[in-house]
């Protein structure tokens, strides 16, 4: 004699327990979605601020190590060479680290950085007492000391302040990340 269900009878949910459980997802991710999405961009704007870093360690680097020059600077638009026709400080195109040549001219392109992503900018700070050149430009000497003090801004695609970031170059050469409360204003 067989006791416990018949081999015909069906196990699963009920349409009225699966629209139950449908609700209450949807609902849980209404919640979770908008600090998701921003852990998402205070991330990437945190690893964008790492590559800037990480660009600027390895152009000094490379200058002490190969005791010559080394140059940081924004890309132009087809990405082998400096963009000196415009003199902005928008280094959101990307930027290339080169040694030798000149920003025109690279001799040996070290490092190249594509375009930033989602409409995210990154300017260096204008000091009316510069000279526009270094909006563009950073050079690392043989002692690996820069050119000139400088600070990067990153800002996301919404200028929100609060998830803004900054790499700061002063002239002892070692940068700093620091999170910024500074203006993203392009």
């Amino acid at each position: 004699m067989f006791r416990g269900k018949s081999p015909d009878s069906q196990v699963g949910f009920t349409l009225v327990e699966l629209m139950i459980t449908v609700v209450i997802v949807a609902i849980l991710m209404a919640f979770a979605a908008p600090g998701f999405r921003d852990l998402l961009e205070r991330n990437r704007l945190q690893s964008t601020s790492s590559n800037v870093y990480a660009s600027l360690m390895f152009a000094r680097s490379e200058a002490l190590k190969r005791n010559q020059w080394v140059v940081i600077c924004k890309r132009n638009a087809g990405g082998t060479a400096c963009d000196t026709g415009t003199v902005d400080g928008k280094w959101e195109e990307g930027w290339l680290v080169f040694a030798g040549g000149t920003p025109a001219v690279p001799n040996e392109i070290l490092n190249v950085r594509e375009a930033l992503s989602a409409g995210d900018t990154l300017r260096v700070v204008d000091d009316p007492n510069d000279t526009p050149e270094k909006l563009n430009i950073l050079t690392y000497g043989t002692d690996g000391s820069p050119s000139s003090e400088a600070v990067f801004v990153l800002c996301n695609s919404d200028a929100d302040t609060s998830t803004a970031r900054e790499v700061l170059v002063e002239l002892t050469g070692r940068p700093r990340r620091l999170e910024s409360t500074g203006n993203c204003a392009p």
